[in-house]
């Protein structure tokens, strides 16, 4: 039989993992324990020795209600549950269980309940379990012995282990045992590189039939969505949880969207009176639409597409390389100031100093505070991570910021944090020196939306002379948008000091450096105007970096003069 026959194997839906107590410790005969001892790769037809013939996995054993474990060492070519059958000590402790069924759950890491087909080579190599004895529930059907007693998974393909609540996303049950549906639950799922989560989950054997008739994803951090057709090979030690597919009525659906535009208004619009009262005006006359309209799905979706950015360019090869190398020292900041939680963007610019907006600072420290604590109250609960580019690395290689707060404005909406000196190299700095003092055509900003993945988009300037015809054809566009008159934007068309643009990028991408094509830092992405009803913005904006470097000239003359009248060179971006 192939490996890839072997990894296809699944254990029939009408049988369990959960074995009775007088089942699992079955008398074992001499030829049986040899076979299991793994050291003789030969009698397992088709699976070659790979690495020392002694590699052993070693087993600590807590059984549930006994206060020593039991220490045990097994090869690592073989399935848990002939490993633990081989457990003599183990047998004596629980042959007065008879009738109970079996669970298995690791209990370092994330603690989670195995299946008794576990290859021992996807577990540590010390790995501590926890024995459970339950009750055997009426309509749950018992394993097939000879199906484990005869499995024998592809011990020399890389196997990836990944956890599954065993609770649904919607609170449905979504596994067999009655027992594991509680919150808080996990599954151990493996599964072979090259094979789909899909295939892992049927061959688990401990889930409802409905994994494998139904359509449904993982969701991992409320957030992040895998279709079950999507390979395992990089799910190793990340958590999910699954999420069936559900038609929604209109009506229940257009609400839900509405709501979770208005819960998720960050942009900082306070800066702006006109432009947040204008938004207020929007916010009304929409209600008012959204509730007299007859199929709210439709008019929402309509709205929906009316306003969503879709963007269709080129980008260079060398433009993506550029952005790539720039991204290194683009960062996500977060802070947990007594549970006003929240995350933005910030990017280092010179040696240990980096930027972010003046509004995010005032959003950690919260409202009320003397400015002359803010740095104290910044330094204490705000960290800053650069390699957050993917889920798992979000909390990898933190800094720690200094209680240092001297060089801002509110006007401009900038900020200038200290990073401490960790033994992590701070990134190299973005600013490189002057910038054009005019520019046009496509700009890239590099950030984190709404708290994600660092990502790249590439937006279209709006030329200050073309900003009232842009926003006055967008008006067009909403007969009842009333935001851009000449009186109510003003602020905005008649500012030298900001650039304007269309992007997608929202909630948490504030402080984001905004490029262009030769990689200037041109830039600083500050707010954008929520249109209440979906996540995107009607216009977009951000501080100049001309005006933010001449305001510092003029204010923080000392500073300045030490800091960024020496930027950093191309042969030093380079290093």
């Amino acid at each position: 039989m192939s490996s890839k026959n072997r990894r296809s194997q699944r254990i029939p839906f009408n049988e369990k993992t959960n074995l009775r107590m007088e089942q699992f410790f079955s008398p074992v005969s001499k030829e049986e324990t040899e076979k299991d001892s793994g050291n003789d790769a030969k009698e397992k037809p088709g699976i070659q020795a790979k690495g020392p013939k002694d590699s052993k996995i070693k087993l600590l054993i807590q059984v549930e209600g006994e206060s020593r474990p039991i220490e045990y060492s097994h090869s690592k070519k073989d399935i848990l549950y002939r490993a633990l059958k081989c457990v003599g000590a183990l047998k004596a402790i629980m042959i007065s269980q008879s009738g109970k069924q079996v669970l298995v759950r690791t209990i370092q890491g994330i603690e989670a309940y195995l299946a008794l087909h576990s290859p021992l080579h996807c577990l540590p190599e010390v790995t501590r379990l926890q024995i459970i004895v339950i009750r055997s529930q009426s309509g749950e059907t018992e394993v097939n012995i000879n199906w484990l007693l005869d499995y024998s998974p592809d011990f020399n393909t890389n196997c990836v282990k990944f956890y599954i609540h065993t609770v649904g996303k919607r609170a449905e049950r979504i596994v067999q045992c009655r027992k594991l549906h509680k919150q808080g639950n996990k599954l151990c799922v493996y599964g072979f590189e090259g094979e789909t989560i899909k295939e892992a989950l049927c061959r688990d054997g401990r889930f409802l039939p409905s994994v494998e008739n139904s359509v449904w994803k993982l969701v991992e951090n409320q957030e992040y969505i895998l279709e079950s057709s999507q390979l395992v090979d990089d799910l190793e030690g990340r958590l999910f949880e699954l999420e069936f597919e559900k038609r929604s009525s209109s009506r229940t659906a257009g609400a839900q969207n509405l709501e979770t535009g208005e819960r998720n208004t960050e942009a900082s619009l306070d800066l702006y009176p006109g432009l947040k009262t204008e938004s207020e005006k929007f916010k009304e006359n929409f209600e008012k639409e959204f509730k007299g309209a007859k199929r709210k799905a439709r008019f929402f979706n309509l709205h929906k597409t009316n306003f969503s950015k879709l963007v269709k360019d080129s980008t260079p090869v060398t433009v993506h390389k550029l952005l790539y190398n720039l991204s290194s020292s683009v960062g996500y900041l977060s802070w947990n100031n007594k549970g006003n939680m929240g995350c933005a963007t910030c990017f280092v610019f010179h040696k240990q100093f980096i930027f972010t907006c003046w509004h995010v600072v005032r959003d950690i420290v919260g409202k009320g505070v003397d400015q002359t604590k803010w740095a104290t109250l910044v330094s204490e609960c705000t960290k800053v991570s650069f390699g957050y580019e993917t889920v798992i690395q979000k909390e990898e290689k933190c800094f720690s910021l200094e209680p240092w707060f001297e060089v801002a404005d509110e006007s401009l909406d900038y900020a200038v944090l200290k990073l401490k000196i960790e033994k992590v190299q701070v990134p190299c700095g973005l600013y490189k020196g002057l910038h054009p003092a005019s520019f046009d055509g496509l700009i890239y900003i590099i950030g984190h939306p709404e708290g994600k993945p660092k990502s790249t988009e590439s937006c279209l300037v709006i030329p200050q002379a073309q900003r009232e015809q842009e926003c006055l054809a967008r008006q067009a566009e909403v007969p009842f948008f009333h935001m851009f008159t000449q009186r109510s934007f003003q602020e905005i068309s008649e500012n030298n000091d900001v650039i304007t643009y269309h992007s997608s990028f929202f909630f948490g991408a504030s402080g984001s450096p905004v490029f262009n094509a030769e990689g200037s830092l041109l830039g600083m992405h500050a707010a954008g105007l929520s249109i209440n009803f979906h996540k995107d913005t009607l216009i977009e904006f951000g501080p100049c970096m001309r005006s933010i470097l001449s305001h510092m000239e003029k204010n923080f003359p000392k500073w300045y003069l030490e800091i960024a009248a020496n930027p950093i060179q191309d042969e030093e971006m380079e290093d």
